[in-house]
C-alpha cells in the first residue's frame, strides 16, 4: 500500500475544513481532546483509513463464491442396514468396532427408497477456519446454509445422512491411499453413548477402511482435515415461475 502525496494530504485538509460541520456529531469530551492533542488524533484518522482499506479487501474476498465439484456420486436406499454391512465386510474393509457400533444405533438408518448423493470434500481450512474449531462450530445444518449462502452460487452444501459413511466405503474403490475423510453428519452414539461419525480412509499400502471417529461437541478439527458434504442445487423461486403454481378453485 503507497502512501499518500503531500499535495493529496493539503487537498484533503481543505476538504476537511469544508466538511467541519460534520465534527458537530463527535463527544464534546473526545472532540477537546482532539483539539489538545492533534498530533494523536490525525494518528488515530490514519489508522481509521488503513483499517478500513483492509476491511474493503476482505469483503470483497468474501463475495467470491466457491465452485464446488462432487468427487463421487453415491448410489442410496433401497436396502438393509444387514445387507449393507455385509458388502462392507465383503469389499474387504477393515471395519473398527466403533464404526460397527454406530450402526448398532438405532439412529442409524437407510433410506427405503432408491437414490443418489453428491459428495464434496472441503477441508476445515476451506471452509474459512484459521483456527481449530469445534465440531459443534461447523457439523450443523445451520452452518451448511450459512457457508452456501455466502461462498456458493446455485449450491449449497448439507449434512450427510447416516447411511453415507458405509455407502462411501463401499462404492469408493479407488480411495486414493494414505487418504482419510471424515463425513460432515449428526453424531451417532456408539454403545457406550459417545457420539461420533463415521471416518472413511485408504491406508498407505492400499487397504481401505472404515472408522467411527470421536465426534464431542468440544471436539478440536486439524485445519487440514477432509470432511464431506451433500451437495446439491438450491432452488430460488422466481415470480415468473409462480404461475405454474396456481390453481383455480
Amino acid at each position: 500500500m503507497k502512501n499518500a502525496t503531500e499535495q493529496q494530504a493539503t487537498q484533503f485538509a481543505g476538504v476537511f475544513v469544508q466538511h467541519h460541520q460534520l465534527l458537530t456529531g463527535a463527544p464534546k469530551d473526545d472532540l477537546q481532546w482532539a483539539i489538545q492533542n492533534p498530533t494523536d488524533a490525525v494518528s488515530l484518522f490514519v489508522s481509521a483509513l488503513k483499517s478500513r482499506a483492509k476491511k474493503t479487501g476482505e469483503e470483497m474476498k468474501e463475495v467470491v463464491k466457491k465452485v464446488l465439484t462432487p468427487f463421487i456420486t453415491i448410489a442410496t436406499g433401497g436396502t438393509t442396514k444387514e445387507e449393507l454391512i455385509a458388502d462392507i465386510e465383503a469389499i474387504p474393509a477393515e471395519a473398527t468396532k466403533y464404526a460397527k457400533s454406530i450402526t448398532e444405533n438405532k439412529a442409524f438408518t437407510i433410506s427405503k427408497e432408491k437414490g443418489t448423493a453428491n459428495l464434496v470434500t472441503l477441508s476445515v481450512a476451506e471452509l474459512g477456519f484459521t483456527e481449530q474449531p469445534r465440531t459443534d462450530e461447523f457439523m450443523t445444518e445451520k452452518f451448511c446454509a450459512e457457508f452456501s449462502a455466502k461462498y456458493l452460487d446455485g449450491y449449497v452444501i448439507e449434512l450427510c445422512q447416516s447411511e453415507d459413511g458405509l455407502q462411501l466405503r463401499k462404492q469408493w474403490k479407488n480411495q486414493p491411499k494414505g487418504t482419510a475423510v471424515w463425513m460432515a453428519m449428526e453424531r451417532i452414539a456408539d454403545s457406550f453413548g459417545y457420539p461420533r461419525v463415521f471416518c472413511v480412509g485408504c491406508r498407505v499400502a492400499g487397504e481401505l477402511w472404515l472408522d467411527g471417529s470421536w465426534g464431542n461437541p468440544g471436539n478440536r478439527w486439524n485445519l487440514g482435515n477432509r470432511i464431506v458434504f451433500r451437495l446439491r442445487k438450491s432452488f430460488h423461486f422466481s415470480p415468473a415461475f409462480a404461475g405454474e403454481f396456481c390453481f383455480s378453485i
